[in-house]
């Protein structure tokens, strides 16, 4: 293990497993932190991130890539990187991006399942309204004929151009 001041703050048992231990008098302290680096530069280091792995592993087998889940660059100019947290479940070593948080806030979803796509599933046993989907606009100057959003059905048509069906 790894010591400072006296107390064991990084152990690696001999299974592999990691245990961080992290010692404060402030109750604000928000746990322990993991700092993973990955250093790039350049217009090429767009997609560029670094992601924690999940790896399960049958008996008398090789490791499963269960997924993995991090940061990566959405883009970069001189003075900045924009992130974007990605999710990337995994099956049979193979990842594929499902889930994409972009640093402005929007969200993707990506699947290739004929079964159902988003499921909002609330266990409240009450009578009370749930669950609820709501499309809420808060714009800092409000006016008349302010379109609120949309909701649009779009897919791709016979020439691999995207439609607005509906």
């Amino acid at each position: 293990g790894f010591t400072t001041g006296g107390t064991n703050r990084l152990t690696i048992s001999s299974t592999g497993n990691v245990t961080t231990t992290l010692s404060s008098a402030n109750t604000n302290t928000a746990g322990v932190a993991l700092k993973l680096d990955h250093t790039t530069s350049g217009s090429s280091a767009v997609g560029f991130g670094t992601l924690i792995r999940f790896d399960g592993e049958r008996t008398d087998s090789t490791s499963d890539g269960m997924g993995t889940m991090g940061f990566v660059a959405d883009s970069m100019s001189s003075s900045r990187v924009d992130g974007a947290f990605v999710v990337n479940p995994g099956q049979d070593g193979n990842y594929t991006e499902r889930l994409r948080i972009s640093s402005t806030g929007a969200v993707t979803f990506t699947s290739n399942a004929t079964t159902d796509q988003f499921i909002i599933t609330n266990a409240d046993a009450t009578s009370t309204s749930a669950p609820d989907l709501i499309l809420y606009r808060n714009s800092a100057s409000p006016a008349d004929s302010d379109n609120l959003g949309l909701v649009q059905f779009r897919g791709k048509n016979d020439d691999d151009e995207s439609i607005n069906y509906g």
